[in-house]
């Protein structure tokens, strides 16, 4: 605890001198420097340290590129699909992108306009029934009733905000659920309810598919989302 203590004491007043400083490099190089000082240079603790706090600078650095990786995707597609297993930042990564994107909102964009904040709803579809998810008719009346993505679509579409929204289908994929999202993944971008009724999509609103494998997607899906793989 005193180590971090140290590192983060350090860190906070290089950054208060130098505040375009880049804040990763800088407390890696402080766990460096306080590894080297710390641990006797003939100690056998001393070369595992170091490699791992070498090893921290390259997962950060390849973790910051999947970051960027997935911008770039959000910015030509609405449907795309991170695919990896349990454990591997799949979540934190869309989640990472999101908060980056908040703390720029307002500010001018690399590929114009000003960068929006980010909102996120998360649903797993397998927890639930299909007419849970989409909507039905009540037994009692026949009257129509939401499901829970449509519900979200709605209140997405009459927020008076300008933030984005990211719709993330976290679970495993299944044909009879993602079938009726073939009109929200195509250029159509509208979701068709049973009742006959449909909800047009705009540009801020984009779908997430987090899963582990991709089996049981039909080819039409795979063609219309963008794969962005996580090891």
């Amino acid at each position: 605890i005193r180590a971090v203590k140290a590192v983060i004491s350090v860190a906070g007043h290089l950054r208060r001198d130098n505040p375009d400083i880049n804040e990763i490099l800088t407390v890696l190089n402080i766990s460096m420097s306080l590894v080297r000082v710390s641990i006797g240079k003939n100690s056998k603790d001393r070369p595992v340290f170091l490699e791992r706090v070498c090893n921290s600078t390259v997962v950060i650095s390849g973790y910051i590129n999947k970051c960027i990786q997935l911008y770039q995707t959000t910015v030509v597609r609405h449907g795309l699909m991170l695919v990896g297993p349990p454990a591997s930042g799949k979540t934190k990564c869309y989640e990472v992108l999101a908060a980056a994107l908040t703390a720029l909102e307002g500010k001018p964009s690399s590929r114009g306009g000003v960068y929006q904040a980010v909102q996120i709803h998360v649903l797993n579809p397998k927890s639930i029934t299909m007419p849970q998810f989409y909507g039905n008719y009540k037994t009692h009346n026949q009257h129509w009733k939401d499901g829970i993505l449509p519900a979200i679509l709605r209140e997405g579409a009459a927020a008076a905000d300008k933030k984005k929204r990211w719709y993330v289908l976290d679970g495993p994929l299944e044909a009879g659920w993602m079938d009726g999202l073939n009109t929200v993944l195509d250029d159509n971008k509208k979701l068709c309810l049973s009742c006959g009724e449909v909800i047009n999509l705009t540009d801020v609103r984009s779908f997430f598919f987090s899963t582990f494998f991709k089996c049981g997607v039909s080819p039409t899906l795979t063609w219309q989302e963008h794969l962005r793989l996580l090891q």
